[in-house]
């Protein structure tokens, strides 16, 4: 009996040993666990800013890694210009997306932002997160993350899951890491962007130049089978211009300019395609829905006035539409939009081909 007892004890202290032996072991292989993942975010993070992309899609293949690396269900990147936030990298549904863009004003999340802290949020399987959003997409689990960079807000990041739980295993030293790499990462991006706008970007309209577009024309039309160019032209623009002066005829332009980017959908891709042309490429449409939007421009083009020693002088346009498939030759079509253009007589009309 007391040989059974002893052969017990022993029996139990070597279980005993090894179970904290495993469970060391284990411990050790999920903090090597946790360097890897910030070392592989952070890694990809550096290797993607010194791609050959434009800065929204590097914020876009960052948010990627993220994903790929923490398999959180939404991830989101929102960056603050001062005044606004934009979601600019996001997997979330686009009927949630301008809320989510704005969750830093959430009472949830607004003192992290302003204090540059972390928050980690998660809940019972029976009920979900309160705040926007959150239920009706069952949110159970939430990592939100300020960025700032040299002490300068410039939005947040923020992953979340219909997991309880979900974001248990990473840690703060981890979040950390990840989120003052990425203050520099979206800092970085921020210069580029002002480079690309820079170059890119027509200076008396605001439009993006030819430049620009032929050199992403096929990014930008690549997501949707049917889009529409519009190309308007100023007709009389090089008559004003004469006649009066470049002055005047700059700010004919450039009130044409803002009448179209007033009315036009908010992801219309607007292009000064020459000194008379401006073109709108209108994504996932086709000419019957964009025919009343551009009814609109021209009835307010039409109605615009400039003055000349009380002189009244009005811009007169030509105005033309044409559906576009992903599959077509963009180029060869808008050459064809132009060569109609050249030869077109009427004014201030609408014409389809």
């Amino acid at each position: 009996m007391i040989f059974i007892v002893i052969i017990l004890v022993i029996t139990l202290i070597v279980v005993g040993v090894l179970y904290f032996s495993l469970e060391k072991q284990l411990s050790y292989y999920k903090l090597i666990s946790k360097s890897i993942n910030v070392n592989s975010v952070t890694q990809n993070m550096f290797n993607i800013m010194g791609d050959n992309i434009s800065a929204e899609q590097k914020i876009n293949e960052l948010n990627k890694i993220i994903i790929e690396t923490y398999k959180p269900k939404y991830s989101t990147i929102s960056l603050f210009d001062g005044n606004v936030y934009e979601a600019k990298a996001t997997n979330a549904e686009p009927t949630f997306v301008d809320v989510i863009a704005n969750l830093a004003e959430e009472n949830d999340f607004k003192a992290n932002s302003m204090k540059n802290i972390s928050k980690y949020m998660t809940t019972s399987p029976e009920k979900t997160l309160s705040y926007r959003t959150a239920i009706e997409r069952r949110i159970k689990s939430a990592m939100f993350s300020p960025i700032y960079y040299n002490k300068v807000y410039l939005g947040f990041w923020i992953m979340e899951d219909t997991r309880d739980d979900a974001f248990d295993d990473i840690s703060k030293s981890e979040i950390s890491k990840i989120k003052a790499n990425m203050g520099v990462f979206i800092e970085n991006t921020k210069y580029q962007s002002a480079i690309e706008l820079a170059e890119n970007t027509d200076k008396q309209t605001g439009f993006y130049n030819n430049m620009y577009l032929y050199s992403n024309i096929r990014h930008i039309l690549n997501d949707t089978e049917n889009n529409v160019i519009t190309l308007i032209c100023l007709k009389n623009l090089p008559e004003i211009n004469t006649r009066y002066n470049r002055d005047i005829g700059n700010k004919v332009l450039q009130k044409v300019a803002s009448i179209v980017k007033e009315i036009v959908p908010d992801d219309s891709v607007l292009v000064r395609n020459s000194g008379l042309r401006l073109m709108i490429i209108s994504k996932n449409s086709n000419v019957d829905s964009m025919s009343q939007v551009l009814e609109r421009v021209l009835s307010r083009v039409k109605s615009e006035v400039e003055y000349y020693n009380n002189e009244e002088i009005k811009p007169e346009v030509q105005t033309l539409m044409h559906n576009i498939l992903r599959q077509n030759s963009i180029e060869k079509e808008i050459d064809k939009m132009v060569n109609y253009l050249d030869n077109m007589n009427d004014k201030n009309t609408i014409k389809v081909i």
